[in-house]
């Protein structure tokens, strides 16, 4: 259950990012200190919430990488793929038709996302992402384990010192989906020795980290630049922090299952987040256009993302049961859970 829990926060976490982002856009007065603090927020959570993420992904795929090409292209490829195309296709007409994403091009069209089918510029490029790195991890399992590591870890810095984009992204992040794919026993290892104590020094040591290099350079976060491998390293620090948490909070039943509830609905959570954080946005102005409250324009980020992953989570219950629409949500050429949304 730690391992779905923590997915979950992840998932929450890229949510609440892209919410802050709504500051930027937004028609009600929001106060500079509120603003900063938020972004100064979603900074120090940025090594963190994507990374982790990828780590647990490589986790949950390590069966499959080790299993043979059919079954990898039928539950990890094909699957992601699938579910990439079809939200891309979705997003696409909710985008050009009734809700205008103010971090696209206002010009975005068909002719961009049919671009994005090969370089993923958009909030789906994790699924993107997924598909392409199962399939490099299985051509890479025959080759040490060491070297593979180093070499990746080694290419994913050297890339995000010569220029942040989604290349070098994408490079660092698969470092990050080996990771869990090919020493699942590291990370199972995290979580045998999981403490208080390990988590607080943890969680101290990446915090005190972050403060220090705030005053060296603001962006550091979001452009690590000659930082990368430091970078690369407090991910690792902050990583096991949360694992270590939720392994120690998921002893509970109670909490452990509703990590776990979460956690194996990521998908549904991450492919509708976007556009129901429009609305959400969209509703909280006209609010504030009548109401105006300090408080809840503090609470914002809080409020729309609580909004958001709550409908995004109805949305999903509800479609599962119709079977005619549900497939947005259900991988039709698979049986069993490997068919539903529930392990995105």
């Amino acid at each position: 259950m730690w391992a779905d829990s923590a997915k979950a926060f992840c998932v929450i976490m890229v949510v609440l990012g892209h919410a802050v982002l709504w500051y930027g856009v937004t028609t009600v007065s929001v106060p500079q200190p509120v603003y900063y603090a938020w972004v100064d927020v979603v900074s120090v959570l940025t090594p963190v919430r994507i990374p982790l993420f990828f780590i647990l992904s490589g986790y949950f795929a390590k069966g499959a990488i080790g299993g043979n090409w059919r079954q990898l292209f039928r539950r990890r490829v094909a699957s992601s793929g699938y579910f990439y195309m079809v939200w891309l296709v979705i997003l696409t007409g909710i985008y050009t038709t009734v809700a205008h994403n103010p971090f696209l091009p206002g010009d975005y069209g068909w002719a961009n996302a049919a671009m994005q089918v090969l370089w993923p510029e958009n909030h789906l490029w994790y699924l993107w992402a997924l598909a392409v790195f199962v399939v490099l991890a299985k051509v890479l399992s025959r080759v040490p384990t060491h070297i593979v590591l180093s070499i990746t870890f080694f290419v994913g810095t050297a890339m995000t010192i010569a220029e942040q984009s989604l290349a070098s992204s994408l490079m660092r992040n698969f470092f990050f989906f080996l990771l869990g794919a090919v020493v699942p026993h590291a990370l199972e290892a995290v979580v045998r020795v999981a403490k208080w104590r390990w988590v607080l020094l943890a969680g101290l040591g990446y915090l005190t980290a972050q403060l220090l290099m705030q005053r060296v350079d603001p962006h550091w976060n979001l452009i690590p630049g000659w930082f990368a491998p430091l970078w690369m390293i407090l991910t690792l620090i902050g990583s096991c922090a949360v694992v270590q948490g939720f392994a120690i909070i998921t002893r509970s039943p109670r909490i452990g299952a509703i990590g776990h509830w979460v956690g194996t609905r990521t998908l549904p959570i991450y492919v509708t987040h976007l556009p129901l954080l429009i609305v959400a946005n969209a509703i909280f102005a006209w609010a504030m256009s009548v109401s105006y409250s300090p408080l809840a324009i503090a609470l914002m980020p809080v409020i729309t993302t609580a909004a958001a992953v709550c409908v995004a989570l109805g949305i999903y219950e509800a479609v599962s049961r119709v079977p005619y629409i549900r497939w947005i949500y259900r991988y039709p050429w698979a049986s069993g859970r490997a068919s539903t949304a529930r392990r995105g």
